[in-house]
C-alpha cells in the first residue's frame, strides 16, 4: 500500500491536527485533506504558492499566453525570488533601462519603440523568436515538496489549515432525513471563515 504523502503543501500536518483539537487523527486522512484543501485554493486563486524554478530552462512568455497589456508583463507565477536575465524578441533587456519591476508581480516597459509614438510597449510576437523569456525563480520557496514553503502568506496557510481540518469528513452538521427525522452528517463545505481569508475570487488578466 502506498504512503500517503504530501505534495506542495500549505499547511502542516501538526496543524491540523491542533485544528481538530485530536493528537490521534489518522496521518493518511489528514495528508490527503492537506493535499486536496491546498489544490482547491490553487484552482480557487487561479494561481499556486509553490516554486517555479526556471534558473536553468527559462520562462516562456508567449503572445498566446495574453500575458501582455499594452507596456506590462503581468506575471504567472509571483512573487519573484531572483530576476536573472530578460530576453525579449531575442535582445537582452536591462533592468532600469529597459524595463523596471512594478509590484511583485509586473513587469513594466521603458523603452521607446518607434513605430509606437515612441511610447513604451511591452513587445511581443506571435513567433517563438518574438516571445519573452525570463530566467530565475518565482513563487515561494520550500526546503522540500513535502514542506510548507517559506514566507507564504499567513491567510493562505490558515485557509488551508480549515479547508483541510472540514476535508478529514471529522466535523458533523444536522440535517433532516426522508423520514423527518434529525440526523448527523459529515459536513465537507469549505468553511466561510476560509473563504473570507482567500477574499473574492481573482478577476483573471
Amino acid at each position: 500500500m502506498a504512503v500517503a504523502t504530501l505534495v506542495k503543501p500549505y499547511c502542516s500536518i501538526g496543524a491540523v491536527r491542533d485544528e481538530l483539537g485530536d493528537a490521534t487523527a489518522k496521518e493518511p486522512i489528514i495528508v490527503a485533506a492537506i493535499n486536496a484543501a491546498c489544490r482547491y485554493i490553487d484552482k480557487r486563486q487561479g494561481r499556486d504558492y509553490f516554486l517555479h524554478d526556471h534558473s536553468a530552462d527559462p520562462l516562456r512568455i508567449a503572445s498566446f499566453d495574453d500575458a501582455v497589456r499594452g507596456d506590462t508583463l503581468f506575471l504567472p507565477h509571483w512573487p519573484i525570488i531572483e530576476l536573472t536575465e530578460v530576453e525579449v524578441q531575442g535582445t537582452v533587456w536591462v533592468e532600469g533601462t529597459d524595463f523596471v519591476r512594478a509590484g511583485d508581480r509586473r513587469l513594466v516597459s521603458i523603452a521607446s519603440l518607434s513605430g509606437f509614438g515612441n511610447q513604451p510597449l511591452w513587445p511581443i510576437g506571435p513567433s517563438n523568436t518574438e516571445w519573452t523569456y525570463l530566467t530565475g525563480k518565482f513563487g515561494y520557496e520550500a526546503a522540500s515538496e513535502t514542506a510548507v514553503p517559506e514566507g507564504l502568506p499567513p491567510e493562505i496557510q490558515r485557509a488551508a489549515v480549515l479547508i483541510a481540518a472540514r476535508l478529514t469528513g471529522q466535523f458533523k452538521k444536522d440535517a433532516l432525513g426522508l423520514d423527518g427525522m434529525r440526523q448527523s452528517i459529515v459536513d465537507g463545505s469549505i468553511p466561510k471563515e476560509a473563504l473570507a481569508l482567500l477574499g473574492p475570487k481573482p478577476v483573471m488578466v
